[in-house]
């Protein structure tokens, strides 16, 4: 049995590995012509807005593929530090609440909203992408990880 703050761990390097899971989809799915990887692009595009950069350049990519895997370890590393078990359903409902949260704030920031917005591939390849994201915690995060313990205050 673990702390909180173990758990909070374990679930981030299970969202690192449901994160790169999720990219190696978005690039098949770009592959096969879905639509580009949106959310790998969105994030460079965000980078360098916040950066005041016109370009997108090598290092904001880079930049901006760090913040992307760290945001993934992060949203797993919460969910397996508050709730007693990760399920599939849970990381379901984590991985629909990132999408929302990318189309609702993220998007608006970092591309075209119009030309996004009304194109269906768009929705859609993300929305996949952000499942399989959060099918991954679920199995991943909840088959490694050990009950939560309460801790005396």
């Amino acid at each position: 049995m673990r702390s909180s703050n173990e758990r909070f761990w374990i679930g981030a390097a299970w969202g690192l590995a449901a994160t790169f899971i999720m990219c190696l989809a978005m690039v098949f799915m770009w592959l096969v012509g879905l639509g580009e990887p949106i959310p790998l692009t969105l994030a460079a595009r965000f980078v360098a807005r916040i950066l005041h950069m016109k370009t997108v350049t090598g290092g904001v990519v880079a930049l901006a593929t760090v913040g992307y895997f760290l945001y993934g370890a992060l949203w797993s590393g919460l969910l397996a530090a508050s709730t007693r078990r990760v399920t599939v359903w849970k990381g379901l409902v984590v991985g629909f609440a990132l999408w929302v949260i990318m189309m609702v704030f993220f998007l608006p920031i970092g591309s075209d909203v119009f030309r996004l917005a009304t194109q269906r591939s768009v929705w859609m390849s993300t929305l996949l992408g952000h499942l399989i994201y959060g099918a991954c915690v679920g199995v991943l995060a909840g088959r490694h990880q050990p009950e939560l313990i309460e801790e005396p205050v």
